[in-house]
């Protein structure tokens, strides 16, 4: 098989909602979700992470390390809405239409459930938590005043958490939002 021919078999099976994130194998996947963050977070001028790879025990699903060679687990999840994967993959046309309230609790479940796993090869320096969406309304612009000044609950192991959105032809870029953590 040539290139072509993979890269038309990649189109045939990837899903119909909210498919930008949608790769074929997981951890290339979950690789290029926290390729993408970086790159991003260094287009506003944030470069501490280097030395990217997949890890080899998940979860973290990555691992990186910060400028002084300290070991950064990362963990990736995605925001979408699986009634709308499901009934799109049945050749219904569908979406799913987010209020603010729900894109809120649907963060602090997503947060919750990744802060409850048992991590391998720590000891980490810190575990960031990348939750990617391609949600059709779940837009950059409108969330972010929100979840700049909301505050999520009190986690035990994941030290922050980045909401990182597909690209925005606006900003020439994939723009991201650090949620914050209660310190309490």
């Amino acid at each position: 098989m040539n290139t072509d021919d993979e890269l038309r078999e990649c189109i045939k099976q990837q899903r119909k909602y909210a498919s930008f994130f949608d790769w074929h194998k997981k951890d290339e996947k979950e690789l290029g979700i926290v390729e993408t963050l970086f790159e991003s977070m260094k287009l506003q001028g944030i470069n501490t992470f280097q030395n990217l790879r997949i890890s080899q025990k998940d979860p973290p699903d990555c691992i990186a390390e910060d400028k002084s060679g300290n070991l950064i687990g990362l963990e990736v999840s995605e925001f979408v809405d699986e009634e709308a994967v499901r009934f799109n993959v049945q050749g219904k046309d569908v979406y799913r239409d987010w209020t603010i309230d729900e894109i809120v609790r649907k963060l602090e479940i997503i947060i919750t459930e990744k802060d409850s796993k048992t991590f391998h090869g720590c000891p980490y320096k810190k575990l960031i938590l990348v939750i990617h969406t391609d949600e059709f309304v779940i837009n950059f612009q409108t969330l972010k005043p929100v979840l700049e000044i909301h505050e999520f609950k009190k986690t035990n192991q994941i030290s922050e958490v980045y909401l990182l959105f597909s690209y925005d032809p606006e900003i020439s870029n994939f723009p991201n939002i650090k949620l914050k953590i209660t310190a309490k």
